[in-house]
């Protein structure tokens, strides 16, 4: 996406807190998984290693919303 920092703050506007889950290597790639804890849902992201970061993958992890619903 274009204009990085206003992409980033978008992005981590809701987050609550986060962590840094580690490294992963799938297929002889290298990633860095990180895991967003927001309000109503959690999320977790791939991001490829090396001098141009690219993300690889993100699942959304909607479990908390749906708790919300049946309460």
């Amino acid at each position: 996406p274009t204009g990085r920092d206003d992409y980033a703050k978008r992005l981590l506007a809701g987050v609550e807190s986060s962590r840094y889950i580690g490294q992963e290597t799938t297929n002889g790639v290298a990633f860095h998984h990180l895991r967003f804890i927001e309000k109503h849902f959690d999320w977790d992201i791939w991001i490829r290693d090396g001098k141009e970061p690219v993300v690889e993958k993100i699942v959304v992890d909607l479990s908390k919303e749906f708790a919300d619903e049946k309460a």
